[in-house]
């Protein structure tokens, strides 16, 4: 997985588990003296920083998915999962269509996006990406290394190339993709989550 950028200022949240870390290691520090346990030399009271450390971890693993009714922790979606669908491409005039597999792994703060094609012909993971909020639709973009498969045409070669999918309001992801200088095609990807 890969860090990812978005438009959401993830700052405040930092701010909140910071000073929520150390209102919790106060009241800890608190309640064991109130309690008159004392613990032996080797072992400490959890400080802010290893606080704010597991608090960081569990909001970037889980906690910002949480949803509260209508209350979300986060306002990034949650695109992580496996989604079904087609890919179409310019190659050989439009006629190419290709079915696959988009795996979309994703915490609050990094992000995996793996195509596999049912053919096995390629796969490609994606090296950078963005996702962004302030737009009607949410939008993926990402940039992806594809490999050739064992079974590839003998024309296909390692690329490079870029997508942008946006999540619409039935929920499918959909967008286009385009390649770089070595195969210089374009099309259209849409997927629905299954």
């Amino acid at each position: 997985m890969h860090s990812y950028a978005t438009d959401v200022d993830r700052s405040k949240v930092t701010l909140v588990l910071g000073a929520g870390s150390v209102g919790i290691a106060y009241l800890l520090y608190w309640a064991i003296h109130a309690a008159g346990v004392a613990s032996p030399w080797w072992i400490d009271i959890p400080g802010p920083l290893g606080i704010a450390a597991v608090m960081f971890a569990i909001y970037d693993r889980a906690g910002w998915r949480w949803r509260f009714g209508p209350l979300r922790l986060s306002t990034i979606p949650d695109l992580s999962g496996t989604w079904e669908g087609s890919v179409r491409s310019d190659y050989d005039d439009g006629e190419n269509v290709q079915t696959g597999i988009l795996r979309i792994s994703q915490h609050w703060t990094s992000i995996r996006v793996r195509y596999e094609p049912a053919a096995d012909s390629s796969s490609s993971t994606s090296v950078v990406a963005a996702v962004l909020t302030a737009e009607d639709d949410p939008t993926l973009v990402y940039e992806y290394i594809n490999e050739p498969g064992p079974f590839a045409a003998p024309a296909m070669t390692p690329h490079r190339g870029l997508a942008r999918l946006q999540v619409k309001q039935d929920g499918r992801l959909a967008g286009d993709y385009y390649t770089g200088r070595l195969r210089k095609t374009a099309g259209a990807m849409d997927f629905h989550r299954r």
